[in-house]
C-alpha cells in the first residue's frame, strides 16, 4: 500500500507542475516552455531508469549472497516478484510492522489465495517451529487457501514436520536461488 500512495505522490507532483507550466505558458511562455521541457524529460528519464533499473535488479538476484544484501523490504519486493514473474495474480506486498505474520498477498494460477511471510536469516540460523505456529495463526486470520513461509536460510526438522502437518508451504534458500535462476516454483521442503 506504501508504494502506491508514493507512485500517488509523485504523479500528483507531475501534474502540479504540468499544471503549473501550462498555466505559465499562457501567462509568460519562455518560462511556460521551459518549465514544460523539464517535466517532459523529467518523465523520460524516470520511464528509463525505470525499465533499466527492473531489468538490472532481474538479473543481479541470482544468488543467495545477493538475497542477503537487500533489506527486509527488498526482500519482500523480490520475492513478490518471483511469485508475479510464476504466474501469481494481484501479488501485493503488505509488510510492515502491523502486518500481523503476512509480507505479501495474492492469487496462485488456479485463483487460491494466499498469504506469504518471509525471513531473511543468515545462512547458518535454522527458521524454527514457533515461526511456524505463528504463521499457521496468520494464516487462519486471513482466511487464505494456501501459506508459503520463504526464507534465505533453512528451516528445523520440527519447522518441516508442523508445516507438513499443516500443508504450508517452506522454500529455503536453495528453492528460492533455483526460482531466481529460472526454475519451477519450489514445493514444499
Amino acid at each position: 500500500m506504501s508504494r502506491l500512495i508514493a507512485r500517488l505522490k509523485g504523479a500528483l507532483l507531475v501534474a502540479a507542475l504540468l499544471a503549473a507550466g501550462l498555466w505559465y505558458l499562457s501567462e509568460n511562455p519562455p518560462v511556460g516552455a521551459a518549465v514544460a521541457g523539464v517535466v517532459g524529460v523529467g518523465l523520460a528519464c524516470s520511464l528509463v531508469f525505470r525499465v533499466v533499473g527492473s531489468r538490472f535488479a532481474r538479473r543481479r538476484l541470482r544468488t543467495l549472497g545477493d538475497l542477503l544484501s537487500l533489506s527486509p523490504a527488498e526482500f519482500e519486493e523480490s520475492v513478490a516478484g518471483l511469485l508475479s514473474r510464476a504466474g501469481w495474480r494481484r501479488v501485493t506486498v503488505v509488510g510492515g510492522s502491523a502486518d500481523l505474520g503476512v509480507d505479501i498477498e495474492g492469487f496462485d494460477r488456479r485463483g487460491r489465495s494466499l498469504v506469504v511471510q518471509c525471513k531473511r536469516h543468515a545462512p547458518g540460523v535454522a527458521v524454527g517451529s514457533a515461526v511456524v505456529q505463528r504463521f499457521l495463526g496468520s494464516i487462519t486470520h486471513a482466511g487464505a487457501d494456501r501459506g508459503i513461509l520463504v526464507t534465505t536460510s533453512r528451516f528445523s526438522a520440527p519447522a518441516i514436520e508442523l508445516a507438513q502437518q499443516h500443508g504450508i508451504e517452506l522454500w529455503d534458500g536453495e528453492a528460492l536461488v533455483k526460482l531466481m535462476q529460472g526454475g519451477s516454483v519450489p514445493g514444499r521442503v
